[in-house]
């Protein structure tokens, strides 16, 4: 009979469905109304029935159709026929509020309400007690069991541990006086680093003693070897003759020892051999500048190098096996190089040394950049809280790098380098100056500023225009002058107190003109032995 109904219901979903498309315009969605009841078809609480919903655009009227679920009894707060007791269950009759139907439902027993009762035996720490009590309901009488105690320890004893002996401690209990011992582990050797016994070297590993700072225990460790440290370049040990062939290595900048030795071919007039020429920095580093480098032979040029060949700083000929002379031309503003090189075929490496110097006067197009020499700028500076006038020039008199940082008063990120970059010029202010440019506040403020931080360093108003001279358009910005008054580094935003102590450590080190001891440089107030 459900499935005859059910058949009317499709065929009559089906008809309407038709007369529905046959009303909305092609591609328009439908609008339906809310999901209700079929008439007749309605679910009940045990079983399910069907529900539609119509389509509420004007002249369509199309009807989809689903199954809806029984609804399930819903059942009133019923009526008590048994009471339940302390240990019976009871029952209670309830009716639905849509179906009329009963159902008998169960209902738990209630429990025993038990009295404190009268205690039978105490509960001690590994002992359960017992209480004998009775129901304040039905009067009924049990004895109840009452949980151990458990122990209740305190520490009463204790056996330090050592750096190789574990320790111990005692644990009383406050209410039975049992005890209990537990175990600490060893606490381990404290090791610091004590006496150098046998240094290492290259090759070899080296010892240490180890010392415990607990207990005084030695231990000896190996140093790792320090392994060799060739040089960049290879040295000519045997220098090649027309007659006899020569031998180069790599020597070791820590121990000498000779490295990776290779032989260099016997010369010979009538076949080539490879020549560099290389231009440097008297800090050992390359210059990569576009420069004309010159060859010759006497009075006749064998080999003009053009800027673009020297445009990385180096460059490679296959040249007669002859003694030469080498010039350069074409330096940029503030370079010098030195008259003339020369370079042999018992060693054909050309190094070309030139030094720098500040330029007297800057050109009216300046646009400085890492690798151009500064122009020589004053600039009235609030030393200290004092003022006084500072020339880049007698700067590098003294000292082994100029520091130039941008900033102002009111730049979050100025503000914040600035306490690691006064920490560093702490340490280093004998051999370096930092100049604090600001292109906008004036003394005053940069003076009260100053103060209230606790800055040591000199600042200046931007008298030389540097900021135009740099593109400056981030604060803060750090360039880093060398010795020679050649922009090194140019950095911008905030940094860290670590990368100031390696600039710093770097550009004021013994080391940095390394060639300052192999030959007398035309600027020599520049070399590291006129500074304090």
């Amino acid at each position: 009979m459900k499935k005859w109904i059910l058949g009317i219901l499709l065929a009559f979903s089906a008809v309407t469905l038709t007369a529905g498309l046959a009303a909305c315009d092609e591609g328009q969605l439908h609008s339906y109304g809310a999901w209700s009841p079929v008439p007749g078809h309605a679910a009940t609480c045990t079983e399910s029935g069907f529900e539609e919903r119509v389509c509420t655009m004007d002249g369509c009227g199309e009807r989809e159709e689903r199954v809806a679920p029984a609804l399930g009894h819903d059942w009133g707060e019923g009526t008590v026929t048994l009471a339940p007791t302390c240990v019976a269950a009871g029952e209670q009759v309830r009716t639905c509020t849509r179906c009329n139907e009963e159902q008998t439902f169960s209902i738990p027993a209630k429990g025993h309400d038990w009295d404190e009762g009268t205690l039978l035996e105490p509960a001690r720490c590994t002992v359960e007690g017992k209480t004998h009590n009775t129901c304040l309901v039905c009067g009924a009488e049990a004895d109840l069991v009452l949980p151990m105690l458990g122990h209740d320890y305190v520490r009463t004893s204790v056996t330090p541990a050592t750096c190789e002996q574990s320790g111990k401690e005692i644990y009383t209990c406050t209410m039975c006086s049992g005890t209990e011992e537990r175990t600490t582990a060893a606490l381990g050797h404290l090791w610091e680093n004590g006496d150098i016994l046998k240094p290492a070297d290259c090759v070899t590993n080296g010892l240490r003693e180890l010392v415990c700072s607990r207990c005084e225990t030695t231990q000896q460790v190996e140093i790792a070897a320090l392994g060799h440290r060739p040089e960049g370049d290879f040295t000519i040990d045997v220098p090649p003759t027309f007659e006899s062939a020569g031998e180069k290595s790599h020597h070791c900048t820590v121990c000498g020892e000779r490295l990776d030795k290779t032989v260099i071919p016997q010369l010979n007039e009538n076949v080539p051999i490879e020549y560099e020429f290389r231009l440097l920095r008297n800090n050992g580093e390359q210059l990569a500048q576009a420069v004309t480098v010159t060859v010759s032979e006497g009075q006749t040029k064998v080999l003009e190098i053009s800027p673009v060949q020297m445009a990385n700083g180096s460059y490679r000929a296959m040249l007669s096996p002859k003694t030469y002379t080498v010039t350069v031309s074409g330096l940029p503003e503030g370079y010098t190089a030195e008259e003339s090189y020369a370079v042999t075929p018992f060693d054909p490496l050309c190094k070309l040394y030139v030094t720098a110097a500040p330029i007297a006067a800057p050109s009216s197009s300046v646009k400085y950049q890492v690798g151009s020499v500064m122009h020589d700028f004053t600039v009235s500076a609030l030393n200290n809280t004092t003022g006084a006038e500072i020339k880049l020039s007698e700067l590098l008199k003294s000292k082994r790098a100029v520091i130039l940082n941008f900033w102002y008063v009111n730049c979050p990120n100025c503000v914040a380098e600035f306490q690691g970059l006064e920490n560093v010029y702490g340490r280093y202010r004998e051999r370096a100056e930092i100049l604090a440019i600001d292109p906008f506040d004036g003394m005053k403020d940069m003076r009260s500023f100053a103060s209230v931080n606790g800055l040591t360093f000199p600042m200046a108003r931007d008298e030389a225009e540097l900021v135009r001279a740099f593109g400056v358009t981030g604060y803060p910005t750090t360039v880093v002058i060398d010795g020679e008054g050649v922009v090194t580094e140019i950095l911008v935003g905030a940094t860290a107190e670590s990368r100031f102590e390696s600039l710093f450590a770097k550009y004021t080190a013994d080391t940095y003109f390394v060639r300052a001891a192999e030959a007398s440089l035309l600027h020599t107030q520049y070399l590291p032995g006129k500074r304090s």
